[in-house]
């Protein structure tokens, strides 16, 4: 029951931000998915385990915190259950389950060694402020909203990840150390991978993958690609995630854009339009370009390409010439692979938003009143 209520609070609280996927209804098999995992991401270029398990692994993460907060104040209730057990909460506490499973099968995608590592992460303040951290751990995953385009919370251990590491620690209820470090020994963080998502709608959205048709975005949140992969964009707007060093780099990719990720995921542009939210290094087949700037766009067309810099700078070189672009400015490459000078652009456009969400805890000033003690 208590498992079902963490699904429950999880969709009332952050779940109202977010379609509903096909693939979770009467799917969430826990552990057992693991075994297909692996047959499903190769047949759909996505894999349904990473978004099912963190699922599960929530309400399991609720119904620990639940667990802990009537032994804390209710020890006699809970002594009398039949339904007690105290090998649950142990299970999550040592790790042990986790370590056993994270040997055999892939973490990222098994929702019990995520639970644990929550459990590892929060600390003694599971057992002082459960209600909090529980809406803590749920402010995570809104925050993720504020790191795309397309303005959905986190779906993924990975992204619950991201958005923990890259949002500052006085956003949240329960400040914590980088939670990267202790993931990695978990074994919760995959081998690299780029994703592309629709901006909107999802409904039509379209892209080809080496030459192969990915509809349907309403049952896949994502495409999750290697390097090598040859993308084309068939209907509406996506945004492609590149893995960096640190934060993901973002690119939107309008329709009929096409390009290939080459060596570490370098974008090679092959044709249409780009709006780069990141600064990338990139190429096109008339130059490449260093990137200093976090918003610029770049337009292959049958004639010229053309770039416009929003803030920072680009640098370009082609066989001919090289070139910087500075904010404000834009200029182009011919086939022959020359550069003109950069000239001030006429007019900027507006910025690229994310779609706004309220905050899930915008109530009563909640959000400052942090406790001290509970520091980590």
């Amino acid at each position: 029951m208590m498992h079902l209520i963490g699904h429950f609070l999880r969709d009332a609280i952050i779940g109202k931000d977010q379609p509903g996927y096909d693939f979770l209804s009467g799917n969430c098999r826990g552990q057992e998915v693991v075994w297909t995992h692996r047959v499903e991401e190769e047949k759909d270029l996505f894999d349904p385990a990473r978004y099912i398990s963190f699922q599960e692994a929530g309400a399991d993460f609720f119904a620990y915190l639940m667990m802990r907060f009537i032994l804390t104040r209710e020890p006699e209730f809970v002594n009398k259950s039949l339904y007690f057990h105290p090998g649950y909460l142990q299970e999550f506490e040592t790790g042990d389950k986790a370590r056993t499973i994270k040997d055999k099968f892939p973490a990222y995608a098994v929702p019990g060694v995520q639970t644990s590592y929550w459990v590892t992460y929060y600390g003694a303040a599971c057992t002082e402020v459960p209600a909090r951290v529980f809406a803590d751990f749920l402010l995570t995953q809104w925050w993720f909203t504020q790191q795309t385009e397309n303005g959905e919370p986190a779906s993924t251990f990975q992204e619950w990840l991201h958005a923990r590491a890259f949002t500052p620690q006085t956003e949240f209820l329960i400040p914590g150390p980088d939670p990267r470090d202790d993931a990695q020994t978990w074994g919760l963080i995959p081998a690299r991978q780029a994703r592309l998502v629709p901006a909107s709608p999802k409904a039509d959205a379209e892209a080809d993958i080496n030459g192969r048709s990915v509809r349907n975005f309403l049952q896949i949140p994502a495409v999750y690609l290697d390097t090598g992969k040859v993308i084309h964009i068939a209907r509406t707007a996506f945004e492609l995630l590149l893995p960096g060093s640190e934060e993901f780099k973002r690119i939107r990719l309008e329709p009929g854009a096409q390009l290939r990720l080459g060596t570490d995921f370098e974008p090679n542009l092959a044709s249409g339009a780009f709006r780069f939210r990141s600064a990338v290094d990139f190429r096109t087949p008339l130059a490449t370009c260093q990137a200093k700037s976090t918003d610029f766009l770049v337009r292959l067309e049958e004639e010229e390409t053309l770039f416009e810099t929003y803030n920072g700078s680009l640098s370009l070189k082609s066989e001919k010439d090289v070139e910087d672009v500075m904010a404000g400015e834009g200029t182009s490459v011919n086939k022959r692979g020359r550069i003109k000078k950069a000239t001030q652009l006429k007019q900027l456009p507006p910025p690229v938003q994310p779609i706004k969400h309220r905050h899930p805890f915008q109530l009563d000033g909640i959000l400052h009143e942090v406790p001290q003690g509970y520091r980590k």
